[in-house]
């Protein structure tokens, strides 16, 4: 490494180093939708909607001709908000010029590490948690995002089309036999939710698709499935031919699905069922666009996430100021496949 970097570089190499090593195991479901993620500059996202599907009909051998209901399509709009996810630092411009005069990342990694750390952490673990939590509402609550819980929602709109008028276009949601109450989590209720999915053609494979996978809370995987399905001949299936990268996140499969646990208040007493394929992560990209000053910043990335860390100093002499941020997007491409979600499950059977 140049020791002339700007300080915004030393910082920027020093974090996807520590990115490519933590791997976001710490925020699974991150972890897991990097892997879908798309850079983008521009901020409207659209895509055709499948709102209702097709007919088809019958007629005699001599019968008049007549068109068949067609499957209807409308235009799907989300947004990447103008709303930043950051985290702002200070450091020691004695420890980048030392650092800095090693021509070393590792040197800077000793001199910076922990300020990095905490800063990866902090956002990432954000990021995360609105990824379930999300509303849609730019404030520092929900960043703009609609998470999965948004999504899920059984009423109202979602990316510009009403649900109501099209009731093809809500998730599967499954609650307990109160809503709002938790019960035991049973074989039949996992199964019933798969079977709806099948019949509602989110998936034609019996094990319900190779790219499912299953997000819960780690009392809910630790204490629930494994016991659940111990008997199971699937408990263990090979989950190898994953679409998302998800071995790091998942330690073993029920019904050929992997389960991934999390530790976010958003998963307490749920399990979503997520088709990582039918799902993309939105990121705005600067890095070297046009009318963007790139001397006072520099970025890095994992997989498909690309983070700004720029250099926001007031002229102290001493103190660095760096602030690492992104402002990105989730989208389900098609509700009813992307996500199903079980509500009302209890961390005991």
């Amino acid at each position: 490494m140049p020791n002339n970097y700007a300080p915004a570089d030393l910082l920027a190499a020093v974090a996807e180093q520590e990115l490519a090593e933590t791997r976001l195991t710490e925020t699974p479901l991150l972890g897991v939708m990097a892997g879908r993620a798309q850079l983008t500059r521009q901020r409207p996202i659209e895509w055709a909607a499948r709102l209702t599907d097709a007919a088809a009909g019958g007629r005699a051998l001599a019968g008049a001709l007549a068109d068949d209901t067609a499957g209807s399509l409308g235009e799907a709009t989300l947004t990447i908000p103008d709303y930043f996810f950051k985290y702002q630092m200070n450091v020691k411009r004695r420890d980048l010029i030392e650092a800095a005069a090693t021509g070393r990342v590792d040197a800077v990694r000793a001199a910076v590490g922990t300020e990095v750390t905490d800063a990866l952490r902090a956002i990432t673990q954000e990021i995360n948690k609105v990824l379930y939590v999300g509303s849609g509402v730019a404030n520092t609550a929900n960043y703009g995002v609609f998470g999965m819980n948004a999504i899920a929602t059984q009423t109202g709109t979602y990316a510009g089309i009403s649900r109501t008028t099209y009731p093809r276009w809500k998730c599967i949601l499954k609650t307990g036999a109160t809503a709002g109450t938790a019960q035991a989590l049973t074989v039949d209720r996992v199964t019933a939710l798969l079977r709806d999915r099948r019949k509602a053609g989110a998936t034609a494979a019996r094990n319900n698709g190779a790219n499912l996978i299953i997000v819960t809370s780690d009392e809910i995987e630790q204490d629930v499935l494994r016991k659940l399905y111990q008997a199971e001949t699937q408990v263990n299936a090979d989950y190898a031919n994953m679409v998302a990268n998800i071995a790091p996140y998942a330690g073993y499969a029920v019904k050929g699905i992997p389960v991934v646990s999390d530790v976010v208040d958003a998963v307490a007493n749920k399990a979503y069922f997520i088709d990582p394929s039918k799902m993309g992560l939105y990121v705005f990209d600067e890095e070297g666009a046009p009318g963007v000053d790139n001397s006072r910043q520099s970025f890095f990335s994992y997989q498909g996430l690309k983070f700004r860390l720029a250099d926001v100093s007031v002229g102290h002499p001493d103190i660095f100021q760096a602030e690492i941020s992104i402002s990105l997007q989730l989208k389900a491409h098609d509700p009813i496949q992307s996500l199903s979600v079980m509500q009302d499950i209890s961390n005991t059977i």
